[in-house]
């Protein structure tokens, strides 16, 4: 199986210019949107903790071992030129053939769905991006758009959706694997107040728990039976009480 570790920002300390939130908070949503389609399309995944840091993120992937570790973000402009840049910019390691090579997919895919898609740039770095060189899997930095730009701003807020599928699609071409719509997929979020959520191999407390899901884990339903949901989830197909999940899509 074909394995990728989304990492999302983490900078709830920058406000997007239309006051709907914040850098992390779109980001995560991002990845929310992301996962669902990665699972569906056989690919396994893991995912940064919000609560960490940049060093846990880069550990949390290590430990992991994924083909493509793939960075959230999005971007502002320098001093002086406040809210008059905008565009999606992919940045790969200048020495990774395999980086540059998921840059120029993934880019290809955000390029049909940005609105001025010729825009999109890809930046080669040195060693200034720590998720690109402290990383031992290939990695992609990418910046979806400048938040401090008004109209790029609301392409992100309004394009959640579209933006995921088309990194999705990015993702599965650079792992040379077919990827299909997942419209109609019902989606769930994990609700708990506290510890985890066990996952079973059968709908039944009796049954052996083959995993865990903690609070906010996004996951697919497969299917319901009385009081358990059938769910595809990063640890994989099981069942789990289905009054810990809140379908959201």
């Amino acid at each position: 199986m074909s394995t990728v570790f989304l990492s999302p920002s983490l900078q709830d300390f920058n406000p997007y210019v239309t006051g709907n939130g914040s850098e992390a908070d779109f980001m995560n949503r991002l990845a929310d949107e992301m996962t669902p389609g990665l699972l569906l399309n056989g690919v396994g995944l893991s995912r940064s903790d919000r609560s960490g840091g940049v060093v846990d993120a880069i550990a949390k992937s290590n430990a992991y071992g994924p083909d493509l570790h793939v960075s959230l973000h999005s971007n502002a402009s320098p001093d002086g030129m406040e809210g008059r840049m905008q565009g999606p910019e992919i940045y790969y390691y200048k020495n990774s053939a395999e980086g540059l090579r998921a840059a120029e997919l993934i880019a290809a895919q955000l390029g049909q769905v940005y609105p001025f898609g010729e825009t999109v740039s890809l930046i080669p770095t040195d060693d200034e991006l720590a998720e690109l060189v402290r990383t031992k899997a290939p990695a992609v930095f990418i910046e979806v758009g400048y938040h401090d730009n008004p109209a790029d701003a609301a392409w992100i807020e309004s394009s959640l959706p579209s933006i995921a599928d088309a990194i999705n699609r990015g993702i599965a071409d650079y792992l040379e694997i077919p990827y299909s719509d997942t419209d109609g997929a019902q989606v769930g979020r994990v609700t708990i107040s506290s510890g985890t959520l066990n996952l079973r191999s059968a709908p039944s407390s009796n049954s052996r728990v083959i995993g865990s899901l903690q609070n906010g884990e996004i996951v697919v339903i497969l299917r319901s039976v009385p009081n358990w949901y059938q769910l595809l989830t990063d640890n994989g197909t099981g069942y789990a009480a289905s009054r810990y999940i809140r379908q959201i899509g």
